[in-house]
């Protein structure tokens, strides 16, 4: 048995698990798992679990370990990717990209009971991010598409809308006091404050090609788009740090610092559903220039690989990785620094369409 300094979830019908050399920790019945693993405390917590939602509503919760399944809940709507987690609820947004309405549900993470529903006119897609003020969520922000693309503020103990703000967000990103999303019916991007929902800062792609989520570090904001552009911000003015052109197909960004190393990176995916092979790959995140591309692809001709994660730990030594779930099934780890592949493991025989989680101990 290997020694576990931490563990990945990884879902795709099953939920799976592994630890940071690749050693299978076993699986979970089937549940339809297909929204990335929301996992709450640390694997040393006595309350460590994971959630995960089903197409249909069922949300599963694990305590530990993965193959056993501790409860279950439905909320009576289909889901898409929407499950978010804070402070003892749940929050889960209903929808698909047929449905014309959707709704944000609060429900207990210990019982599953329903605290809340907010009907919304347009489907919840995408997580609901949340704002904290003094360690207590302040906001629910989720967007809707559909008829209605919106972006809503609501309260999360009661659910009551705060503020909305016409846009169709493509997976917003709350820093401190305020929401960072692309605008993908607008071409733009847009920082608003959390308070009240007031603009702060707009760009407009000058190519008009949409942007995919955003990624900050360090009071700056990264994007790519779908013209393989890729933007560092000044997080808090909306200034442009610098631009670089990549190549085609980016995925979402992830920014890696190791000050020791002297090592500044921006790591995503390339070639993500385009008619070559899909690589991960590294730019400066100072400068944009290239660092490196990885030695092997994460996912053949018209398929994609997930948003990568990083992580560090320590065990006989300071490590870190780069991990990305693939398209025939499997959890890839990287070496961030080279993009040399570290090992791979066969999980299933399914697509892992969700991000992977890392839980540490």
């Amino acid at each position: 048995m290997a020694h576990i300094s931490g563990v990945t979830y990884v879902s795709s019908d099953s939920v799976f698990s592994c630890d940071e050399d690749g050693y299978d920790l076993g699986h979970s019945v089937p549940v339809g798992a297909g929204t990335s693993p929301v996992v709450v405390g640390n694997l040393t917590d006595p309350d460590h679990r994971i959630y995960v939602a089903a197409s249909d509503g069922t949300i599963s919760l694990f305590r530990r370990e993965v193959q056993n399944l501790a409860a279950t809940f439905n909320v009576g709507q289909e889901v898409t990717w929407s499950l978010a987690h804070a402070d003892g609820s749940l929050y889960v947004g209903t929808g698909t990209f047929q449905t014309p309405q959707g709704s944000v549900i609060a429900l207990d993470d210990s019982t599953g009971n329903v605290l809340w529903t907010r009907p919304l006119p347009g489907p919840v897609l995408f997580p609901a991010s949340i704002a904290f003020e003094h360690h207590r969520p302040h906001r629910v922000v989720v967007g809707t598409g559909g008829q209605d693309q919106r972006m809503y503020a609501l309260d999360p103990a009661s659910g009551v809308e705060i503020w909305n703000q016409p846009g169709y967000a493509f997976g917003q990103l709350v820093h401190e006091h305020v929401v960072y999303y692309a605008d993908i019916g607008a071409t733009g991007l847009r920082a608003r404050s959390i308070a009240d929902g007031s603009l702060i800062w707009e760009y407009n792609n000058p190519r008009d090609f949409n942007f995919n989520r955003p990624a900050i570090a360090r009071n700056v904001l990264y994007v790519t788009s779908l013209a393989d552009q890729v933007f560092a911000f000044d997080a808090t003015l909306g200034d442009v740090l610098w631009q670089a052109q990549a190549e085609t197909g980016q995925g979402v960004p992830v920014p890696f610092f190791d000050d020791g190393q002297g090592v500044a990176l921006l790591i995503f995916a390339f070639g993500q559903n385009s008619p070559e092979n899909s690589y991960l790959l590294a730019l400066d995140a100072n400068s944009g220039a290239l660092v490196w591309t990885s030695t092997i692809p994460i996912a053949g001709p018209g398929q994609s690989g997930t948003d990568p994660i990083t992580f560090w730990y320590n065990f006989e030594g300071e490590r870190t990785e780069v991990e990305v779930g693939t398209p025939d099934g499997k959890l890839m780890s990287f070496n961030p620094y080279t993009g040399q592949l570290n090992w791979e493991l066969q999980l299933t025989n399914s697509a892992v369409i969700a991000r992977p989680h890392w839980a540490y101990y």
